[in-house]
């Protein structure tokens, strides 16, 4: 019930806040408007004015448009991270069942509610694999999380294919602890973090994830193949930037509707390695 109010009151406040934004447009359109004849009162030819009045109007709002979408676009890419987001501390660990809901809360809150898979499907995977998860904890408080996927070789397949959506793995899918060295591909389900907590905070969590990795590999391991999905836009770059490649199918004829990616690791390299070389396209 109470969810239910918060996602009412949340609807209610988005409406107030499109109606709001419309009617600063209008207002500051308004003002262009009359600058515009301002401009065009100077000129001389008094028979044109209303057409110069328009085309300088024009000029200016694509002008001003291109130029607040640069700003935009800067701030994307190039987020200003806080001197005590630089310095932050992490600590990671394997999720337990009573960290599920937190887990939950923060793909609703950062992926969408279409993204959410239930509670019951992720303690079954846990339950059949304890590394499934593990948690970022700042001051003792769950900040983030990241899943590796060890999946079975035909199950893996369809998901490839785009036969299948990640909510319909069950636990017959997924490979126990002790036969995760056998690997040699693996799905990186996820990997969530606050914005809130900077950017350096998700390059902690991937030093991480890569540190696991390289333990799933172990002695005489054969993992090399790492595919992924990008639920937003953002985890899309970030993918890219790590070195990921788009491959398979238009995400449009995928089950999921996310493009897939894939990046290969030889054996005589690292994950860690790997991607210390990729840093320097991260920005942070």
């Amino acid at each position: 019930m109470l969810f239910f109010v918060k996602k009412r009151i949340k609807s209610i406040w988005h409406i107030l806040e499109r109606m709001i934004f419309w009617l600063m447009a209008i207002y500051e359109l308004w003002h262009l408007y009359i600058l515009t004849f301002k401009i065009a009162s100077k000129i001389p030819f008094s028979n044109y004015k209303g057409e110069v009045a328009i085309v300088i109007g024009l000029l200016l709002l694509i002008i001003i448009m291109i130029y607040r979408r640069h700003v935009m676009k800067r701030q994307y890419n190039s987020p200003q991270i806080p001197e005590i987001m630089s310095r932050i501390a992490l600590t990671f660990r394997q999720a337990a069942e009573s960290d599920l809901r937190a887990i939950i809360n923060l793909d609703r809150e950062y992926l969408g509610s279409k993204e959410v898979i239930s509670k019951m499907t992720f303690r079954k995977w846990l339950r059949k694999n304890p590394n499934t998860f593990r948690v970022a904890l700042h001051n003792d408080y769950i900040i983030g999380y990241y899943s590796i996927m060890p999946l079975c070789k035909h199950t893996l397949d369809l998901f490839i294919e785009g036969k299948v959506r990640e909510r319909s793995f069950r636990e017959k899918d997924i490979h126990t602890v002790a036969n995760m060295h056998k690997l040699k591909a693996v799905y990186i389900f996820s990997l969530v973090v606050s914005p809130r907590m900077g950017t350096h905070a998700v390059y902690l969590t991937i030093k991480d994830l890569v540190k696991q990795l390289d333990i799933c590999r172990g002695e005489g391991g054969v993992l090399t193949d790492l595919y992924a999905t990008g639920a937003t836009n953002r985890g899309e770059k970030l993918l890219r930037k790590l070195g990921f490649q788009p491959i398979g199918k238009d995400p449009n004829c995928r089950k999921d509707r996310h493009q897939l990616f894939l990046i290969n690791i030889p054996l005589n390299i690292s994950f860690r390695t790997a991607i210390q070389r990729r840093r320097k396209h991260l920005a942070w």
